[in-house]
């Protein structure tokens, strides 16, 4: 089961973040224009995916190892949801949501837990 979360990791991932390393267009694209270019911050998410990217990888192989991968995914979007994204949408509905990033996180946050606990209950 741990396999199937690090390959939708790895199809989500590589495209996007390849694309925040390497130029502007990547924030209008993966963010839908809901938030400003700041090329160092664009640089620090395409990294922070790009290890996830590399960590999910490795997971294909030894999945019970690289269990802190989804945790930290969990975590992280978890917090970006409630400090970013749920203020956006109480401000502005959902048209001010990049959606495809909103539900790509909420789907992971609410698919890996219960995948890391079928894999801890077994």
């Amino acid at each position: 089961m741990l396999r199937l979360a690090y390959l939708v990791n790895i199809l989500i991932l590589a495209p996007v973040a390849f694309a925040m390393l390497t130029g502007p267009g990547a924030v209008s694209s993966v963010f839908e224009n809901k938030f400003g270019e700041a090329p160092e911050l664009r640089v620090l998410v395409g990294c922070l995916w790009f290890a996830i990217l590399v960590g999910s990888l490795v997971g294909l192989f030894v999945p019970a190892e690289m269990v802190g991968i989804l945790l930290l995914q969990i975590v992280y979007k978890a917090l970006f949801i409630a400090l970013v994204l749920r203020p956006l949408y109480l401000e502005g509905g959902a048209a001010a949501l990049p959606m495809g990033l909103s539900v790509t996180f909420l789907a992971i946050l609410l698919v890996w837990p219960v995948l890391l606990a079928i894999h801890w209950l077994r």
